[in-house]
């Protein structure tokens, strides 16, 4: 039976089987040739886009550091391909693109990162044709409850690699209980997978410990007029305005926020505020906005690839491409170093030899240790997560992000204390 057979085959079965807990079937043996293939779907383009905008860097980096091959077990050394594909953050995209990189390349292992709308679908092709995946950069419960597993049966092929619901709202708690706050929070929450599921996640936690949440409704992505939302939270007197918001969503509504006098204590959002791009664009409005930081040149670990620390890595990003160093870099390298490290320990080949290394992960990256089997559930391994605020800075770039709360990261030091936005 040919390979491809072989995953139409896998394709009618696991059509049967749904998507969740396929059951594993033996696993072609792909082409021996002398290189091994990582498959990388990411959003290149479209609204997602500013959060990719570091990874050329990151394949470039690794490409470099694998340029004389990488020595697998046994001896033998194999050169490294990656092989890229733009979602152009759009799931269907996402799919196709990854379908192709399954049937086409025949890639030995996939990595996928940002966003449901560019993780989900990889996931479910990865799922459909036995494919071991390595994903990052969505909280693992959108890629595991969200796709439909469930404790009992959770899926074989994909180790995801992010925190959660629980860890991000004890970080931003802990950034607003270090204010004097009515405890009163707006949310914006858009009608996409992350908005849905953040709005389920976030809600129950916060009213358990106190909180009082105005929901507005899911909006649509790239709205150009926040004006409905903004008179519900001023009548309420939302202090804490939280939230998962693409930039431009962000900057519309911050902007428009100012102009229609609505003031709040703490603006702490997932998305938007992670790039130091929408705080220049925001100018003084951005300072002391809070948001999740993932990934931060303090960080005290180094790559299993390249040897940088987290510190060197940053700054070799800013000397290269005149920029400053963005948090997604790091994390999408580790999920780089999960799959080549996979790929090490089993030579590549065979999928189900793949998948089987890769479950038994435990490694150092410059994201933090990635353990297989140390999460809540078996796909996901829970990382480092701190909180953040920006601050004008006197440095070569108009903001620094400041750690003001590490209370989901163990051993990475705060920088400052919590200020208020207003």
């Amino acid at each position: 039976m040919t390979k491809k057979q072989e995953l139409s085959r896998r394709q009618v079965l696991g059509g049967l089987a749904g998507t969740a807990a396929i059951p594993a079937l033996a696993s072609p043996a792909l082409a021996q040739n002398n290189s091994l293939k990582i498959g990388f779907v990411q959003p290149e383009t479209g609204p997602l886009a500013e959060v990719a905008s570091g990874n050329a860097f990151v394949l470039e980096n690794l490409r470099q550091a694998l340029a004389g091959g990488l020595q697998v077990d046994g001896g033998q050394t194999r050169n490294v391909e990656i092989v890229v594909r733009d979602s152009q953050s759009n799931s269907n995209r996402a799919s196709e693109v990854a379908a192709d990189l399954i049937l086409g390349e025949e890639v030995d292992i996939m990595c996928a990162a940002i966003h449901p709308l560019t993780v989900t679908p990889v996931a479910d092709q990865c799922e459909l044709n036995g494919v071991p995946l390595i994903s990052s950069i969505t909280p693992w419960e959108t890629q595991f409850y969200g796709r439909g597993a469930t404790d009992d049966a959770p899926f074989s092929y994909q180790l995801h690699q992010f925190w959660g619901f629980g860890e991000i709202t004890n970080t931003f708690i802990d950034i607003w209980n270090q204010l004097d706050t009515n405890k009163v929070v707006g949310g914006l929450w858009p009608n996409n997978p992350d908005g849905v599921g953040f709005a389920q996640g976030f809600t129950p936690i916060l009213e358990e410990r106190g909180f009082t949440v105005i929901d507005p409704g899911r909006y649509q992505d790239l709205t150009d007029d926040f004006s409905a939302i903004i008179r519900m939270f001023l009548e309420n007197e939302v202090e804490i305005v939280t939230g998962v918001v693409l930039p431009p969503d962000w900057t519309t509504f911050w902007t428009q926020a100012a102009q229609q006098g609505l003031s709040v204590k703490a603006a702490t959002t997932a998305a938007a505020l992670a790039f130091p791009g929408t705080a220049e664009q925001l100018g003084p409005l951005a300072q002391n906005h809070s948001f999740d930081l993932f990934w931060h040149p303090s960080f005290p670990f180094e790559s299993s690839v390249t040897g940088q620390s987290a510190a060197d890595y940053a700054a070799a990003f800013e000397e290269q491409t005149g920029r400053q160093w963005i948090q997604p870099i790091g994390t999408v390298h580790s999920v780089f170093e999960t799959a080549i490290d996979a790929l090490k320990r089993s030579g590549g080949g065979d999928w189900e030899a793949t998948r089987e290394a890769m479950f038994a992960t435990n490694l150092n990256t410059i994201q933090g240790p990635i353990v297989a089997g140390s999460g809540p559930v078996p796909n996901a391994v829970i990382t480092p997560l701190t909180g953040a605020q920006w601050r004008q800075s006197d440095g070569p770039f108009d903001f620094e992000a400041v750690i003001v709360s590490n209370i989901a990261a163990d051993g990475v030091d705060a920088g400052g204390t919590v200020q208020a936005t207003a």
